[in-house]
């Protein structure tokens, strides 16, 4: 039972003594931290990509983003942000819903609209959570007006 309740600390002893880190196993111990609410730590472990040099992925920035989330880093997140459109994610459902997410919960819903607005394909997942968050806000007649935006592009939607 002690290998389940500390997976992270065990892989991230692994990671350590591996001399070449690749993307995967970085991905994995990001989500491990977060998991455990170890935000400091996955954010570090991204840094450490990023100095080392590792290739990312589009499953490395959803987790870093909803890292960004979940610990209020807004600055970070915007960081992030620029680093993955640099590198060619900024157009990835995937990626950009997790931004849209980030960017709402930290009250920076013009850009989570400018995000979905840039996507190329946008889902019902990502239509859904900007609802989410003009629903809870300040301007439910915004949530109203992106009702009716998404349900006039259903057909172009992707479920």
């Amino acid at each position: 039972m002690a290998a389940i309740e500390m997976p992270n600390i065990r892989f991230h002893q692994l990671l350590g003594g591996m001399a070449q880190r690749n993307t995967f196993a970085c991905n994995s111990l990001i989500r491990a931290h977060f998991e455990a609410k170890n935000y400091r730590t996955a954010l570090s472990l991204y840094h450490q990509m990023l100095l080392n040099g590792t290739p990312f992925d589009n499953f490395t920035f959803p987790c870093v983003l909803t890292t960004c989330r979940h610990s209020n880093h807004l600055f970070l997140g915007k960081q992030v942000h620029a680093q993955l459109t640099k590198l060619g994610f900024a157009s990835d459902n995937f990626v950009c819903t997790a931004l849209i997410g980030m960017y709402g919960e930290l009250d920076s819903i013009e850009i989570a609209r400018h995000v979905l607005d840039e996507m190329p394909q946008r889902n019902s997942i990502a239509w859904t959570i900007l609802l989410g968050f003009h629903a809870n806000g300040d301007n439910p007649q915004l949530g109203l007006q992106t009702f009716f935006e998404m349900e006039a592009s259903a057909s172009r939607l992707i479920l």
